[in-house]
């Protein structure tokens, strides 16, 4: 079940997972530039967050910060 601050969440997830992982996912422009590509898992949450719908990517984006030994932090 969504959160009211899941999408501000959700985003905030996916800064932290292209900052310290160095790569980048889909973007609702197209194209982006730099970095490597996300992986799939990455890239669908990724853009459930840009579409508005953070519930399925949360877990995702979380896990795959941890896997980067990246500290999550903690959800509102």
């Amino acid at each position: 079940a969504a959160r009211p601050g899941d999408a501000a969440y959700c985003r905030s997830l996916v800064k932290l997972y292209t900052a310290y992982t160095g790569t980048v996912g889909g973007s609702l422009g197209g194209n982006t530039t730099g970095g490597e590509p996300a992986d799939l898992d990455a890239s669908v949450a990724i853009a459930q967050c840009q579409e508005g719908n953070p519930g399925p990517a949360i877990p995702v984006l979380q896990q795959k910060l941890r896997d980067s030994r990246v500290a999550v932090p903690p959800r509102p």
